[in-house]
């Protein structure tokens, strides 16, 4: 009899002794994985940085005022540029100095108008580059920018605003830049606002290439260094080469 109660004792030392054990020995650590790890993967690979940006990484956004339809009250222009056999040399325009523009450059030879503003920094960037352009290609395209702030709305009038201007100039003056500078008169402030025409501003720099005959024959959104320019450049003349034998042959 003693022999079975030492044998149940030992059996319950035994078993208490598994359930302390159990009880107080130490869990595995559990780290929850992150949510991102769980739905976003890892790239293979990182991609090397574009060493020149691209036009869609540099066009900066137009301000509202810049978008907007130009109201037709008051002494504002109409939404109906004035219509001319050659619209762009047929305007009186000024340079960012308030000197007189000769716009007979636009007559009979092709054209590139760069729109720009003095806090775009992408406009900035590629300034330099037009004004060298300008000067390789005199003989075959003439290469003008266009400060789009010139002119401003103010009591429903279109005024000058000179000082966007004055900023212009110092701009201008510091990059040391040469080639033709305008501010726009109220035809082509129209025609930078109003969607009528196809030639809203909506980014900054916008580009129109036009032809001998002062039609737009081209729009290019965004900048472009040096090497692009000449291509967009080559590549419109060799467009109005092309179609000029065709009409020839035609």
């Amino acid at each position: 009899m003693k022999k079975k109660n030492v044998a149940l004792i030992v059996v319950a030392i035994v078993v208490l002794a598994a359930g302390i054990y159990l009880l107080t020995r130490q869990k595995p650590m559990e780290t929850p994985l992150p949510a991102e790890t769980t739905s976003t993967p890892v790239p293979s690979q990182t991609p090397e940085p574009t060493v020149e940006p691209t036009a869609a990484l540099t066009d900066t956004p137009a301000p509202e005022s810049q978008v907007t339809v130009v109201p037709t009250t008051g002494g504002l222009p109409s939404a109906e540029p004035v219509q001319r056999s050659n619209f762009f040399a047929g305007l009186e325009l000024q340079d960012i100095y308030g000197e007189p523009f000769d716009a007979s450059v636009f007559e009979g030879k092709p054209a590139l108008i760069n729109i720009w503003a003095t806090w775009c920094n992408p406009c900035v960037v590629e300034m330099p580059h037009l004004d060298e352009l300008a000067k390789e290609y005199a003989g075959k395209i003439t290469i003008i920018g266009l400060h789009a702030e010139g002119v401003t709305v103010k009591d429903d009038e279109l005024v000058p605003w000179e000082e966007q201007s004055e900023a212009a100039r110092a701009l201008a003056e510091n990059l040391g830049l040469t080639f033709p500078l305008i501010n726009p008169d109220a035809n082509l402030f129209v025609l930078m606002n109003a969607p009528d025409y196809g030639l809203q501003v909506t980014v900054f720099p916008t580009t129109w290439l036009i032809d001998e005959a002062g039609t737009v024959a081209g729009v290019i959104p965004g900048s472009r260094d040096l090497e692009g320019w000449r291509e967009e450049i080559d590549g419109f003349l060799k467009y109005l080469e092309d179609r000029s034998l065709e009409m020839d042959e035609g």
